[in-house]
């Protein structure tokens, strides 16, 4: 590794630094606020090794005359972690609710 002055110098890629966002914070903290009312459904299909997950967000209720559309959608989205499935398919979810684009 290179060094200067008695300090090693690391280099990082740059998909390191740049993190997708977490979609599913923001639906969260919008029922931690009671804006809505949301039941999440994880579940894995496949191989240990090699499973796939599918995230379902239902939004149960919503308690704003402006989100009255949502109330009683669903919204699914598959990926290769939980964490990647659940991100789009609250990212679905806040398209629905208009928060996104």
């Amino acid at each position: 590794m290179p060094q200067a002055d008695g300090f090693i110098q690391l280099i990082i890629p740059l998909t390191l630094l740049v993190t997708q966002p977490r979609w599913f914070t923001q639906v969260h903290n919008f029922a931690k606020r009671r804006w809505i009312d949301i039941h999440v459904v994880n579940v894995p299909e496949g191989p240990r090794h090699a499973e796939v997950w599918t995230s379902t967000i239902i939004i149960r209720d919503v308690r704003t005359d402006a989100l009255v559309q949502c109330a009683g959608s669903m919204h699914s989205a598959t990926g290769a972690t939980k964490r990647s499935a659940q991100d789009a398919a609250s990212y679905l979810a806040l398209v629905a609710l208009g928060v996104t684009q």
